[in-house]
């Protein structure tokens, strides 16, 4: 079939993605992004220690992400919110293109493009709802399904370039090269390409990856990252089973549905398709984060699935007139809907929940330019709103910590005496949620404090703490429209 075919399908999938993230809540990884962009452009140079910290301050500083840092906050100073928010959209749309493509290239129907597209576009919000550097590594993922399933040596051999740019954007690059690595063996084990080429295609992109400014420190730094085991005290990097979340369940059941479809329609590619299949399953297992992958690597295993038993329909069955006008009504309600959400689409929206803005509000207010101790996460944004302070616990974690350090931040709520515990560490002050064991501790102790929105801060020497604090100020989201 050809590559040049409808294009309502990647339409549909596009404005159905829009309306899935549609809602964008503020990352609390933004102001960290944001800083280190700051930084970076101000200094002219990449920090190389962490000196935004009081905690470790002489901490080597690698952040592998370092590139995406200097686009968001290009973007941001741009653009603000809504310039995220946008190029949140075009990554979107540039994925669904690519696997719209490796569809097309695996001769699927219109029909069976819209859905299966669809069905990714509702997946990739996972991975795309924040705005976080993840973003490109589900861009790279996807070409690097396309380009197997086109199988063309000369796609293939864009791969170092796409790897170096990757490995300076986000540490997901690994996820990647096992894909590539995975791909090209299955075909080599049929015989549909040769050892030598496989070996040397895989070679070169994990080379392109040493082109950085850290060199191979970078590289080392990342697998430290992911084997790192403080990692498993955010949820999200736990395994999947036991599914604790509704979209942890929801992927373990979009996994389920895959294999069995799978099961009975995979005919076509099987060996790059299957290696697909278990990629999925075994990165979504190891942990809960990885489903934000899942809807890239399924895509192509789901399309040919339905593909196959599309095929087997009587002869007289026609799904291209009714698919076309339910793919058309599709595009014009999700058009209305994102019509009706107006302006609320270029913004962050804050979660519900206890909210440290007005504190941070008043602090940059009165130019605050000691030692924060923060709730790891609040961290990152109190670095973006007081550029002048040293912030303590923040969503850097392992990139600019020693284990130790944040094995410390962690503990705090569990300390027999947390004023010691921050004394001792050299913090001005503590901002915490109101109801967190040591936040209770201090206010017991008699620790000043000004509280707004379910967040406390305490002031732990003179002077520090603002004068006067809107508690009804605003929330996080909006000191980071622009």
């Amino acid at each position: 079939m050809s590559r040049r075919a409808d294009p309502l399908p990647w339409v549909l999938a596009v404005v159905v993605g829009m309306v899935c993230t549609a809602w964008t809540p503020l990352s609390f990884d933004l102001g960290w992004i944001l800083d280190f962009g700051r930084e970076v452009v101000a200094a002219g140079a990449i920090p190389r220690v962490n000196h935004r910290t009081f905690l470790s301050p002489d901490e080597p500083l690698v952040m592998h992400e370092w590139l995406a840092c200097l686009l968001f906050y290009g973007l941001h100073r741009l653009g603000g919110a809504a310039a995220l928010v946008a190029a949140r959209w075009v990554v979107l749309a540039a994925t669904l293109a690519l696997l719209d493509r490796a569809l097309r290239g695996l001769g699927s129907r219109a029909v069976v493009r819209s859905l299966t597209l669809a069905l990714a576009a509702w997946g990739l919000q996972a991975g795309l709802l924040l705005v976080r550097p993840q973003w490109f590594t589900i861009l790279g993922l996807a070409w690097v399904v396309d380009a197997l399933v086109d199988g063309r040596t000369r796609r293939l051999r864009w791969a170092p370039a796409v790897f170096l740019a990757w490995a300076n954007l986000h540490g997901g690059w690994l996820a990647g090269l096992a894909v590539l690595a995975a791909g090209l063996v299955a075909e080599a084990l049929v015989g549909r390409r040769r050892w030598s080429l496989a070996a040397g295609l895989v070679l070169a992109a994990a080379a392109a990856t040493l082109v950085n400014p850290y060199g191979p420190e970078l590289v080392a730094h990342t697998l430290r990252h992911v084997s790192s085991g403080i990692r498993l005290a955010n949820a999200e990097w736990r395994p999947l089973l036991p599914p604790r979340q509704p979209f942890e369940w929801a992927g373990l059941a979009a996994l389920l549905g895959a294999a069995l479809l799978a099961a009975a329609g995979l005919r076509r590619r099987v060996p790059l398709l299957a290696a697909f299949l278990v990629l999925a399953w075994v990165a979504s297992l190891e942990a809960g984060r990885n489903l934000r992958l899942a809807p890239v690597l399924l895509a192509p295993v789901v399309g040919a699935s339905l593909e196959h038993l599309a095929g087997r329909l009587p002869p007289g069955v026609d799904l291209a007139r009714p698919g076309r006008l339910a793919a058309a009504l599709g595009v014009v309600l999700s058009a209305v809907l994102l019509g009706i959400a107006g302006g609320e689409l270029f913004r962050f929206h804050d979660y519900r929940g206890p909210n440290p803005g007005p504190l941070l509000q008043a602090l940059a207010r009165d130019g605050f330019s000691g030692d924060l101790w923060a709730d790891p996460n609040w961290g990152g944004s109190a670095l973006w709103l007081l550029p002048e302070a040293r912030v303590a616990c923040d969503g850097r974690n392992v990139a600019a910590y020693r284990e130790a350090t944040l094995r410390a931040c962690l503990a705090l709520d569990a300390a027999p005496d947390p004023r010691a515990v921050l004394a001792g560490a050299g913090a001005d002050a503590a901002l915490l949620f109101a109801d967190a064991p040591a936040s209770r501790a201090l206010a017991a102790a008699g620790v000043e404090r000004r509280c707004a929105r379910g967040a406390c801060l305490y002031g732990l020497v003179p002077g520090v703490l603002p004068a006067e604090v809107d508690p009804e100020g605003p929330g996080l989201a909006a000191l980071f429209l622009r």
